[in-house]
């Protein structure tokens, strides 16, 4: 409801937020965030669709629906043994924060350069070799698409227009829910994964257990080098998603995994990822 606001806390601007012709404002997902400061980019989401501040400057916002938002599948290929991971490691923190609440980062370990990975699992190389066709490391590749790779010296605004295209060209096309049970007598968890399109299409469901927090030696870096968002179990049967077939518009449909939780893993440090 204006453009300029007195640095004093009482006064407010008041933003009315539009999709399609229709005003949203008042829709649970329909989010404000404040995105620069002074010319420097932030992402801090808003309480309310009012803003009143204090300090004097100039502040850029930004709507979004959240039940729409369209995520990244950041597929980042790492080992233990690998020098160089450190320099990717902190390059996708950057990144994570830059895009926050836009890219979800699953890390795949395997063995490398003769140094066995506490944390590897079979299904990375399968990835490598069979769907992104790399062997290199580090390496980090967007949504499956073997034409984004981002290795450590690919310069970040490459990676960022990498990540830009796919937000732009590939918009949300459904949403997810995810509705998950840890069973500490068995040591299995089951996860029920409910997904409604948007629009009318065949779609496929990839799901992915992930641990942060986990302390392992890595070359490059450290004897208690943290590890974040491992991946520790891949729940299709797919390298690339299991067949949900076609989905109407607004209509839903389910599917179920279950997985089976080895000792060492930390399920209070754990995350369900999924890809539809």
């Amino acid at each position: 409801d204006k453009t300029a606001i007195i640095a004093n806390g009482a006064d407010k601007v008041t933003f009315q937020v539009m999709l399609g012709g229709e005003d949203i404002t008042s829709n649970a997902s329909a989010r404000l965030y404040l995105v620069e400061r002074d010319g420097k980019a932030v992402s801090e989401k808003q309480a309310s669709m009012q803003f009143a501040s204090t300090v004097v400057g100039t502040y850029v916002f930004e709507a979004r629906y959240e039940g729409s938002t369209r995520l990244v599948f950041t597929q980042y290929f790492t080992s233990t043994g690998c020098h160089n991971c450190p320099n990717m490691n902190k390059a996708l923190k950057s990144l994570s924060q830059e895009y926050q609440d836009r890219m979800v980062i699953g890390a795949f370990h395997m063995n490398y350069s003769a140094v066995m990975d506490p944390m590897a699992i079979d299904v990375t190389t399968s990835y490598m070799i069979d769907v992104l066709y790399t062997s290199g490391l580090p390496g980090c590749f967007l949504d499956l698409r073997s034409d984004t790779n981002c290795y450590s010296l690919t310069p970040e605004k490459t990676t960022m227009e990498n990540i830009d295209r796919m937000l732009a060209d590939y918009p949300a096309a459904c949403g997810v829910k995810i509705d998950s049970k840890y069973d500490a007598a068995k040591g299995t968890i089951t996860v029920k994964f409910t997904v409604k399109a948007s629009v009318t299409n065949e779609y496929r469901i990839l799901p992915f257990l992930v641990e942060d927090g986990i302390v392992a030696n890595q070359d490059g870096g450290s004897s208690d080098y943290v590890h974040d968002n491992v991946v520790r179990a891949a729940g299709a049967a797919s390298l690339v998603g299991d067949r949900l077939n076609t989905i109407e518009k607004d209509a839903e449909a389910t599917k179920s995994y279950t997985f089976n939780v080895q000792n060492g893993w930390n399920t209070d440090n754990m995350r369900v990822v999924v890809c539809v």
